[in-house]
């Protein structure tokens, strides 16, 4: 079994990645999937669930740039998920303790323009390529330590 999730991280790159980053796990599915602009990935690093893991996982998108954090009591990553692909500023965002641990997070790039359930994970009900055009991406994180 693995450890939760204790950080989160975002790359926007100009090539098809991830780049590997010591510590990281990273989703292989670009955020920007189908309507160009940059490569977008999201990673994750693993640790004990007594080291204050992330327990909420949720996206938001903006009509315009974020500069600062617009949901203080959350943690977030200031890259834009949507980054050189116009459409709408979709950003980060996670909290950590006075919950279960989150375990995994997963993407699905879909023509559905709701995120189809997948068993034992949780939705997030934002298309990470809101504005954009082209296919639905849905986000996904699940809370059951076998889901990894």
């Amino acid at each position: 079994m693995a450890d939760p999730i204790k950080e989160l991280t975002v790359q926007s790159l100009g090539r098809q990645g991830p780049q590997p980053v010591p510590g990281f796990e990273f989703s292989p599915i670009d955020l920007n999937k189908g309507v160009g602009g940059d490569f977008i990935y999201i990673g994750w690093q693993r640790g004990p669930v007594n080291d204050n893991p992330v327990t909420q996982i949720d996206f938001e998108a903006f009509r315009e740039i974020q500069n600062d954090n617009p949901r203080g009591d959350w943690e977030w990553n200031p890259i834009d998920l949507n980054a050189g692909a116009g459409g709408r500023f979709i950003y980060l965002f996670w909290k950590k303790g006075g919950a279960t641990p989150v375990y995994n997070i997963s993407f699905f790039v879909s023509p559905a323009n709701t995120p189809p359930p997948i068993a034992g994970y949780t939705a997030i009900n934002v298309d990470l390529n809101a504005g954009a055009g082209g296919p639905y991406v849905w986000g996904y994180y699940t809370t059951n330590p076998d889901n990894t």
